[in-house]
């Protein structure tokens, strides 16, 4: 059982975790970003303050799919590195890209809802897939 928190669950949080902060700090900065292309000010205060309050905001709703995304990403991953044990931590990096960034093109074609406003984007998305791709190396680094 200790061997099994260890490997597993224990990264797989340190994982999701990274993933949802990276995530949720881009997200904020992507829809600043459209507020100061709108012509508004935005002050480096109001970013920071912006951020962490979006760190508690976004708790129930892009952790838990970041969660699924990872979960389900980095089972693939898991099989695929038994065939390749070579490049199994890369597998869980482009594992946690591939994850996240699926999740949200399937919750939009099939919900017809996003579900994070800053992957409505190209950009925004690819910057969510990433924070799903520093997951990956956060768990095959913890494991």
């Amino acid at each position: 059982m200790r061997h099994f928190l260890s490997h597993s669950v224990i990264p797989f949080l340190l994982a999701v975790l990274a993933a949802y902060v990276l995530g949720s700090i881009m997200g904020t900065q992507f829809v600043l970003h459209s507020v100061v292309e709108m012509g508004l000010p935005v002050s480096i205060g109001l970013r920071v303050e912006t951020t962490f309050a979006d760190l508690v905001g976004t708790l129930a709703v892009l952790l838990p799919l970041i969660a699924i995304a990872l979960l389900c990403a980095f089972v693939v991953a898991a099989l695929l590195g038994r065939l390749a044990p070579a490049i199994r931590g890369g597998l869980f990096v482009l594992a946690g890209f591939v994850g996240v960034v699926a999740l949200f093109l399937i919750m939009r074609s099939t919900l017809g809802l996003d579900g994070y406003a800053p992957v409505r984007t190209p950009l925004g998305l690819f910057a969510l897939g990433m924070a799903g791709a520093l997951g990956g190396w956060v768990f095959a680094r913890s494991r």
